[in-house]
């Protein structure tokens, strides 16, 4: 299963040090939905990290209750995203 990042380039860039390498950095709510949708039809897709700067719209949200089988953790604050990080994964990713 795969580990994907969605968001804007500050958001994204900790997980890229941290040697994730699914890392998606959009501009937008429009790219933000577009990219979402694809990423959640990637069958091996297991975990998605979002920014909470973006909305989920109701076409892709419908789409992600009824055909994803992905996890999606939606995240704010370096602290929050250590901590879910580490309940989602079970070690601890960020320092």
């Amino acid at each position: 299963m795969k580990i994907g990042v969605l968001g804007d380039k500050d958001f994204c860039i900790g997980f890229y040090i941290a040697g994730l390498v699914d890392i998606n950095i959009v501009n937008d709510n429009q790219e933000f939905n577009q990219k979402l949708k694809e990423l959640l039809m990637d069958e091996n897709m297991g975990l998605l990290i979002i920014d909470d700067k973006f909305d989920i719209d109701k076409e892709v949200r419908k789409f992600y209750i009824n055909k994803s089988k992905a996890i999606i953790v939606y995240l704010n604050e370096i602290d929050q995203i250590k901590k879910e990080l580490k309940d989602a994964l079970g070690i601890e990713v960020l320092r």
